[in-house]
């Protein structure tokens, strides 16, 4: 049950980051959408982030209530590591802070109609993206791991197949105009 709701949320805040950008050229530009009133469909995207927030907050409650009473060491350990390891500062930041904390704002309804409320939600995962990018990469040169290039070949060859392909099917395309303007 767990996983599904990890599922929900995770397809809730990833939906949001999509949204929210195309919201603010919306209303950048001042593009008029047919039958679309604008304001609902903020109020709607900020009411399933926090429907997504208060998932979320289920699900790391429900982890840490298994964690605890499940008696395995390695459940314990890997719950109290993550909230208290060497990584613990981003953990804070992105599950608690980002993810739990700061979308419960949105229960006050002024900040629910409010596209600024949900750009600063969105603004703020976007950075901590980034702060983990940084710390994997920190990780990835403090272990010294060489990188394994075997492991890429796979997709090389799917990518040059699917340009390969591309490429024939734009050149039968150019083939075909030649030859009915030749007729």
């Amino acid at each position: 049950m767990n996983y599904t709701i990890s599922l929900i949320y995770a397809s809730i805040f990833n939906g949001t980051e999509v949204l929210v950008p195309c919201l603010v050229i919306l209303n950048a530009l001042k593009i008029q959408l047919a039958d679309i009133n604008r304001q609902a469909l903020i109020y709607a995207v900020n009411s399933i982030l926090l429907l997504g927030s208060i998932l979320f907050t289920i699900s790391l409650l429900s982890e840490l209530f298994m964690a605890y009473y499940s008696q395995s060491e390695y459940l314990q350990f890997s719950f109290s590591n993550r909230l208290a390891g060497p990584f613990w500062l981003y953990i804070w930041l992105t599950g608690v802070l980002s993810f739990m904390i700061l979308p419960q704002i949105l229960w006050i309804r002024k900040l629910r109609r409010s596209l600024i409320s949900s750009i600063v939600i969105v603004g703020i995962w976007i950075a901590l993206y980034f702060v983990k990018q940084v710390l994997i990469a920190y990780q990835a040169w403090h272990t010294e791991l060489k990188p394994s290039y075997s492991e890429y070949a796979i997709q090389a060859i799917i990518y040059l197949t699917f340009l390969f392909v591309a490429y024939l099917l734009i050149h039968q395309s150019n083939n075909r105009l030649y030859t009915t303007k030749l007729d």
